[in-house]
């Protein structure tokens, strides 16, 4: 009786393991996540916002998850050139670098987390509106290549949605400090 049940108890976790090793294959090796936010602020406003980092702290989205997260600048304020270092006991370590600034409608860092090797980049996308000029369109991407190994990680914690959720609050706190800012 007990060798049957371990018998079923090894070939479930066979199937499972299995499972998880087929999803994970399917996964494709590259990805581009977007999140969009509407904004009642002039492109100028959001812009500053997004390019000078000195206004990092008061919107980045991992730094309230993580009371240890600290961060540290170089180079210049603001643009091309400006890093951004970060140690965190949850987000682990990492930098942030500034790769383009084309003001006010476009900027992107190559984002690159020690713990994980991990290589992204994190676009900025500012669409002002055809109609009104104190409105855009913010789409926050964030695109990488998985790493072979870490693709299990993505379908078993569901890395995904979880970056999408923090990309939703740094987007809503960038959408309040705008507003407030452009009134």
């Amino acid at each position: 009786m007990l060798k049957a049940f371990l018998n079923t108890v090894l070939l479930i976790s066979i199937l499972i393991a299995s499972y998880y090793v087929y999803k994970s294959i399917r996964i494709p090796p590259s990805f581009d996540i977007a999140v969009v936010q509407v904004i009642h602020a002039p492109p100028s406003t959001v812009f500053k916002l997004l390019n000078d980092s000195s206004m990092w702290e008061a919107w980045i989205p991992w730094k309230d998850a993580d009371p240890t997260y600290r961060m540290q600048f170089d180079g210049p304020p603001s643009g091309v050139g400006s890093h951004m270092f970060w140690k965190s006991k949850r987000r682990g370590r990492g930098e942030i670098a500034w790769q383009t600034a084309e003001p006010p409608l476009t900027c992107s860092w190559s984002v690159s987390v020690d713990d994980f090797g991990g290589s992204w980049t994190f676009r900025f996308d500012i669409l002002p509106d055809d109609v009104d000029d104190k409105q855009v369109k913010l789409t926050w991407h964030v695109l990488g290549k998985r790493v072979p190994m870490e693709k299990p990680f993505w379908f078993i914690f569901d890395l995904e949605s979880i970056l999408r959720q923090d990309m939703k609050s740094g987007l809503k706190k960038i959408t309040s400090l705008a507003e407030a800012g452009a009134n």
